[in-house]
């Protein structure tokens, strides 16, 4: 996010997650590239000299950083960040319940927390860092305030996931403290949430339950899952946009998503014409949902995308349970659903107006410049 329209100097990087890709420990470690199957994986004990090959290995595949090119932006803007599969290994959190719970996956998962708490969030040894709202509870749900200008708030949707679930309670009711506490403010800030897999998005439930009838379903079936608009997570996905919802109304502020995970730059948004969410003068309250690609992940081809849309729903959407509020997909710029291209988004601050917070500019950056024209976010009328 930058303090202008100029495209810069950025004040603050925000990692939606998949900073490090750390798949890498199925094939890095000899014991572990034994384990061909998810069968094996499920029944294998870890010693404690395992163990440690594990963590050894994640401060490896974080050392790389040292060998990006963005090594330098990192040392020199602050950030906020939140984690997702890869951050762990692909799909964690939707796999089924006996190898979610295996002893090999959670050693796993304690060795990953631990870099992620050391190297994204600079935590010490029992989780506490500077924008963790809940020191030692085993999730990482962050929140930043940035003078009054614009709110953060990144959720953590990896600590408490389940095949069944997204957030712990725990998690929820960190969120609704925080909610609460924005409110009692009285500010006017804008609200930008951060989901590191977009709530808004294409809509694979035909193709999730073609999967079931197939024998090699678990390793497709996880990317599916991990997916809020997979049927396993409708319900709470519509608790989330109600909670949001609720909140801007209440606030009179606007609140918008921004996200990464599928690898191309999207456009979302959540629309309500329910009377309570609406503020004098509008026909309707939007929260907007702006969706980055990987910045070095190479994006999926033309043939992929084409494929994706043609097994998916694109809306709009009703919410489930939910009379009055739809979700959809809308063009990135130039009638381009998907960009398809490598991508970082840029938030910047109208520096025109009177207050930075009446509108920002949103842009997806790629190698060949910023895909014009940008999308422009206004401040809720008061």
């Amino acid at each position: 996010m930058a303090p202008d329209g100029s495209g810069g100097p950025y004040h603050v990087l925000i990692g939606a997650g998949d900073q490090v890709y750390c798949d890498a420990v199925w094939e890095e470690i000899p014991e572990l590239r034994a384990l061909r199957t998810w069968k094996k994986r499920a029944a294998k004990k870890v010693s404690a000299r395992l163990e440690q090959q594990i963590e050894a290995l994640y401060g490896r595949l974080y050392g790389r950083w040292l060998e990006s090119t963005f090594f330098e932006l990192h040392a020199r803007v602050p950030g906020i960040y939140t984690w997702d599969d890869h951050d762990i290994f692909d799909g964690w959190g939707s796999y089924d319940v006996d190898l979610q719970d295996c002893d090999l996956f959670q050693a796993i998962y304690r060795c990953a927390r631990r870099a992620f708490l050391l190297f994204q969030l600079g935590a010490d040894g029992d989780g506490s860092s500077g924008l963790q709202l809940d020191a030692g509870s085993g999730h990482s749900l962050q929140a930043a305030r940035f003078d009054g200008e614009l709110d953060v708030l990144a959720l953590d949707l990896r600590s408490d996931r389940t095949d069944r679930r997204v957030l712990g309670e725990r998690q929820w009711s960190a969120i609704h403290s925080f909610l609460a506490t924005r409110a009692a403010s009285a500010s006017s800030s804008h609200l930008i949430v951060v989901s590191s897999v977009p709530v808004v998005y294409l809509n694979f439930a035909t193709a999730e339950h073609a999967l079931h009838v197939l024998p090699w379903r678990q390793d497709l079936e996880d990317d599916l899952r991990d997916q809020w608009e997979s049927e396993a997570h409708q319900e709470e996905r519509a608790r989330l946009i109600m909670t949001l919802l609720d909140h801007a109304a209440a606030t009179k502020t606007r609140v918008s998503i921004v996200s990464g995970d599928v690898h191309v730059g999207a456009r979302g948004q959540v629309v309500s014409r329910r009377p309570e969410h609406l503020l004098d003068g509008e026909p309707a309250a939007v929260i907007h949902q702006l969706t980055s690609s990987a910045i070095v992940y190479p994006p999926p081809g033309a043939f992929a995308l084409a494929g994706m849309r043609a097994i998916a729903n694109e809306g709009p959407l009703p919410l489930l349970a939910v009379s009055g509020v739809a979700t959809e997909m809308l063009p990135v710029t130039g009638g381009e659903l998907l960009l398809g291209r490598n991508s970082w988004l840029s938030i910047e601050p109208d520096p025109g107006w009177t207050s930075s917070r009446q509108r920002l500019w949103v842009r997806w950056m790629t190698a060949a410049g910023d895909v014009k024209p940008p999308l422009v976010i206004h401040r809720r009328q008061v």
